[in-house]
C-alpha cells in the first residue's frame, strides 16, 4: 500500500469515527481559501455544536515515516 492509499485510508477511519458525533456535518477534500486567499484543500472538515457552541475541526490526514516538525504545523495553521 502506497503513501496516498494509506492517507486515504486514514481519512476513511477519521470520517467513520466522527460520523457518530451528534449534530455534525462531515466534509472531505473541501476546497477553502486560506488567510492568503490561496485555494487550499482540507482532508476532513467537521462542523457542529458542542454544548450549544459552534465547533469547527479541520483534519489533515497524512502518513509520514517520522515525527513532523513545527513547520508542518505552521503550514496547516496558515490554511485556516
Amino acid at each position: 500500500m502506497g503513501q496516498k492509499e494509506k492517507g486515504d485510508l486514514l481519512e476513511d477511519v477519521v470520517e467513520d469515527i466522527c460520523r457518530d458525533i451528534s449534530q455534525s456535518k462531515i466534509e472531505r477534500n473541501l476546497k477553502i481559501r486560506g488567510k492568503s486567499d490561496t485555494p487550499r484543500e482540507i482532508d476532513v472538515l467537521i462542523t457542529g455544536k458542542v454544548s450549544g457552541f459552534p465547533v469547527t475541526i479541520a483534519i489533515e490526514s497524512k502518513n509520514y515515516k517520522s515525527k513532523i516538525g513545527v513547520e508542518k504545523i505552521d503550514a496547516f495553521i496558515s490554511v485556516t
